[in-house]
């Protein structure tokens, strides 16, 4: 299978993790006393949040020490839009589909409820969500991620190594024990703090997380190591992995939530480090695939778990939605249901925005084309 330049090892955990998160989303659209699957399955976006801190300082340390003069703003400004542009179309398609698809389940509640919801979702595809904007959606976590994203980056440029090495650990230790202790759990994104959503918080510990270990990522990768070594690596990302999925697996308190953590960050490490005596089986197209699709399948799930809440407690005459005598068959028929609508949307999601995205790209070439030939002319 031809290789790629991406980390494939990181691009299975994106889908790995992103698929614990959708199985745990189910349950939004179910009783509260029905069964959960994954009752810790939302601590998979804190593997997403330490990944992107630690790409952030990687492209920081790449501009750092390209050669040329530093403008904070400049350079913000194109790290943003670059990041940006990752997530669209994906982002606009996803969100068109969610207000419409979980308005139309709103119908018979009437045009004022539908009114309702869509004013609060609307701030959503903004990015602005997170800071306390409408209402929290499953766009939340790349809202607080857009934020402080634009918040480190300028100081990151501007004084790398100061934040690198002594900054994002200190604000990683203090805002992540804040949020354990002072706040009961990392989940609960929604819960709003004085002034902005827990999820904001959340977002800056945990970049700032992923941005401390970027020094010990850069020199576990640089070392020469044994084949002994590079299985011990290759098995303790494999334990740091299955540990923190029965973690989420057995969630019933927030106990041991820092753990959990702290074997995603695990994780995170070894699989940046490519020193895995696997890692290179990984690097191929198929992986790199399933990393990218990993952003279409959480923009694809939740609204749709929603939905179906909508739709059956409106027709609910008996035990949980009334569709047989056995609340067991209820639950499977939903979970069935909901699985398959997911893979539908994401599948129509994505085809969406390829052909989007080719569209644009045949648009910037023709249009480079025209300009060069303009100005030979």
């Amino acid at each position: 299978m031809a290789k790629t330049n991406r980390n494939g090892t990181i691009d299975l955990l994106r889908f790995f993790f992103c698929v614990l998160i959708v199985l745990r989303h189910f349950n939004d659209g179910m009783p509260k006393d029905s069964p959960m699957i994954i009752p810790g399955g939302g601590l998979g976006v804190e593997f997403f949040f330490v990944v992107s801190g630690y790409l952030m300082a990687c492209s920081a340390y790449k501009r750092v020490n390209n050669g040329s003069p530093i403008k904070v703003a400049a350079d913000t400004n194109t790290f943003m839009k670059r990041k940006m542009n990752g997530l669209l179309p994906d982002l606009i398609v996803a969100s068109v589909f969610s207000i419409v698809c979980y308005s139309i389940t709103l119908i018979p509640r009437g045009f004022k409820a539908i009114l309702i919801d869509v004013a609060q979702r609307i701030w959503s595809p903004l990015m602005l969500s997170a800071a306390g904007f409408g209402c929290i959606t499953e766009l939340w976590y790349l809202s607080a991620m857009i934020i402080a994203m634009l918040v480190y980056y300028p100081i990151l440029v501007k004084h790398f190594d100061s934040f690198v090495r002594i900054i994002a650990p200190l604000t990683a230790i203090f805002v992540i024990g804040f949020m354990y202790k002072g706040l009961g759990s990392l989940l609960n994104p929604s819960l709003f703090v004085t002034v902005m959503h827990k999820g904001m918080i959340r977002a800056f510990g945990e970049i700032a997380l992923g941005v401390a270990i970027f020094p010990l990522i850069q020199s576990l990768s640089a070392k020469e190591l044994t084949k002994k070594a590079k299985v011990l690596i290759s098995l303790g990302n494999f334990l740091s992995v299955l540990f923190a999925f029965l973690i989420m697996a057995n969630r019933e308190k927030p106990t041991y939530d820092l753990l959990c953590l702290a074997f995603i960050t695990l994780c995170a490490i070894f699989s940046f480090s490519h020193q895995g005596i696997l890692a290179d089986k990984f690097d191929n197209k198929f992986f790199s695939w399933l990393g990218k699709l990993s952003l279409t399948l959480y923009l694809s799930h939740k609204w749709i778990a929603l939905s179906m809440k909508n739709v059956y407690s409106g027709v609910a005459k008996r035990h949980w939605f009334g569709l047989g005598e056995d609340t067991g068959f209820d639950y499977v028929f939903l979970l069935t249901a909901y699985l398959v609508c997911t893979v539908i949307a994401c599948t129509v999601i994505y085809l969406i925005s390829q052909y989007i995205r080719k569209h644009r790209e045949s648009s910037r070439k023709k249009l480079k084309k025209v300009f060069f030939d303009t100005a030979a002319q």
